[in-house]
């Protein structure tokens, strides 16, 4: 299961946590216990997390209990609901008087799946480290080993508890290795103590987002030019291609003031001119993508009859349905009925229609083209 995901800590030095977190607490008092625990599991609780507190000497389960009791009103329905779970620290880490470092890590592992397969969001824990005898020590700290290995795996936050009246400088040292990060109380403020091997990661995350942000920005400044280029290419491609078609049609229509009335020449006449129509279409919608991806399409609106817009885009499309010998039957309702439009670009909606008909329809086709008043609007 990953732990990608953040929890509110309930410590105010310490603030959201991602799980898979195992860390620690260094404390003088019972106090620096209660002001870090108390608030820790409410937290747990408020976030739909099961929770399991391991208590020890100074502060012991009865006690743990009343706290909160106190700190929760509806503690007791947390209670009734399994959410929360106050041992003694002889019944889970000392069964028979003997530590099962093994045994008490499966247990947490167990109690987090369990906790998911309810439909909590986590598992958060807490032990009190104070039973702690010397004989022991390296036997729990290989066991805190292997927590703080495990526990990025799971939906997990986890905070031991460590006395510093039974800590010497080297087990503080220790500790520290075996956790991602050490909370202790100096002078009354919460200090935060990262592990070398956490602090290198962060330092490298940092870096690695550092250049990747650089990259990205790299990456997009080199973008936003290519799409300048091709909109200038676009919209000076589109003005150089305008320019030959206005003689082009003229010599056309010369031709067929002047020419000889040869049913070839009227043909091949007819074919230029609808082939420069076609043209000044296409251009048209070339520099209409080059305007739309500058942002500089206006809309012109003027009062217009629907009839005179359908008749320019049946004159448009006419050439492309003819082409392919379809039947375009147009039906309009009678008298006329005036819009507030742009002519052109509401013509070119209703030719593309037609010319998507007349292109995608089998040769031979019908296409209807029907216009009627409802509700004072045209459908």
């Amino acid at each position: 299961m990953g732990s990608a995901a953040s929890s509110p800590s309930g410590i105010e030095a310490v603030g959201a946590i991602p799980f898979g977190s195992h860390f620690c607490q260094f404390y003088r008092t019972k106090q620096d216990l209660i002001d870090t625990l108390v608030p820790y599991f409410v937290a747990g609780l408020r976030n739909n997390e099961v929770c399991m507190w391991v208590t020890s000497h100074p502060l012991e389960a009865e006690e743990a209990t009343a706290l909160m009791r106190e700190a929760m009103p509806d503690f007791e329905d947390f209670v009734a609901n399994g959410q929360i779970e106050i041992w003694n620290h002889q019944d889970w880490y000392l069964r028979n008087g003997e530590q099962r470092p093994a045994e008490v890590l499966q247990g947490w592992i167990d109690r987090e799946q369990r906790a998911l397969d309810r439909g909590f969001s986590g598992f958060r824990l807490t032990g009190n480290t104070f039973w702690l005898e010397r004989s022991g020590w390296h036997e729990f700290l290989e066991y805190e080993s292997m927590v703080n290995e495990a526990f990025r795996r799971f939906r997990i936050i986890a905070l031991c508890s460590y006395s510093l009246d039974r800590c010497c400088a080297e087990d503080v040292l220790d500790v520290c290795r075996n956790h991602q990060f050490a909370l202790t109380r100096r002078q009354g403020e919460w200090e935060l103590i990262e592990s070398s091997t956490l602090k290198l990661a962060k330092e490298e995350l940092q870096k690695l987002n550092g250049d990747l942000e650089r990259r990205v920005a790299e990456r997009t400044v080199e973008l936003e030019g290519a799409l300048r280029a091709r909109d200038e290419f676009l919209a000076m491609l589109g003005h150089e291609l305008r320019n030959p078609l206005a003689p082009i049609r003229n010599a056309a229509q010369v031709m067929r003031l002047i020419g000889p009335s040869d049913p070839h020449l009227t043909r091949a006449r007819d074919v230029i001119d609808r082939q420069v129509g076609q043209l000044a279409r296409l251009v048209d919608d070339l520099l209409d993508v080059s305007r739309v991806t500058q942002g500089k399409v206006e809309l012109h609106k003027e009062r217009i009859d629907l009839d005179t817009v359908l008749a320019q885009a049946v004159e448009t499309s006419r050439p492309s349905i003819d082409s392919r010998r379809h039947t375009l039957t147009v039906a309009l309702p009678s008298g006329s009925f005036y819009v507030m439009a742009d002519l052109t670009r509401l013509s070119q909606v209703v030719s593309n229609l037609l010319n998507n008909a007349a292109k995608y329809m089998e040769e031979g086709g019908r296409i209807w083209l029907e216009a009627e008043r409802k509700d004072g609007e045209i459908l």
